[in-house]
């Protein structure tokens, strides 16, 4: 019987440090809002060209990736396997995606307080061919979910 208020006894004290604990973290992240709020107004006008860049761009990358799906649904034997002509209107557009991809990661390095290795960790850098319409339109999917992640970073920072 002693020794099951003896167990109660410190059960209780190990929920009530625990709760200062809780109680103490609370604390500190109310402390710490004001700072942040802050700092979130500071980046704001930065991260938001960013982010209508990002859908920009995915608008593009949709609506070639589309085009690809309506020839393939037209189509289904269609060979995309081909080369892609280096004057082509869409290698040329494959270019500026690729620009612009790359000036967003700067930008959004430059604005972010990660280290380059932290930053490379969560965005590495993809190896982009567009060889071959077939290799273009599954790259554009590779090349998407890494916008689609940046903006999801970005939208953090607002």
């Amino acid at each position: 019987m002693n020794n099951d208020k003896n167990q109660q006894l410190k059960e209780k004290e190990k929920l009530e440090a625990e709760f200062e604990r809780s109680l103490s973290v609370v604390k500190v992240k109310k402390a710490h809002k004001p700072i942040e709020d802050i700092e979130k107004m500071r980046k704001a006008p930065n991260i938001k060209p960013i982010i209508d860049r990002i859908d920009n761009s995915l608008k593009v990358i949709n609506q070639i990736t589309n085009a690809f799906a309506n020839l393939k649904r037209d189509d289904p034997k269609i060979n995309l396997n081909f080369k892609l002509d280096k004057d082509d209107l869409l290698q040329n557009l494959l270019n500026f995606l690729i620009s612009t991809f790359e000036s967003i990661k700067f930008d959004l390095e430059k604005i972010c307080d990660v280290n380059k290795q932290d930053f490379e960790k969560l965005f590495p850098n993809i190896s982009i061919t567009f060889d071959t319409y077939l290799s273009t339109n599954l790259n554009l999917h590779c090349f998407k979910r890494e916008l689609m992640d940046m903006k999801s970073y970005c939208m953090r920072l607002l």
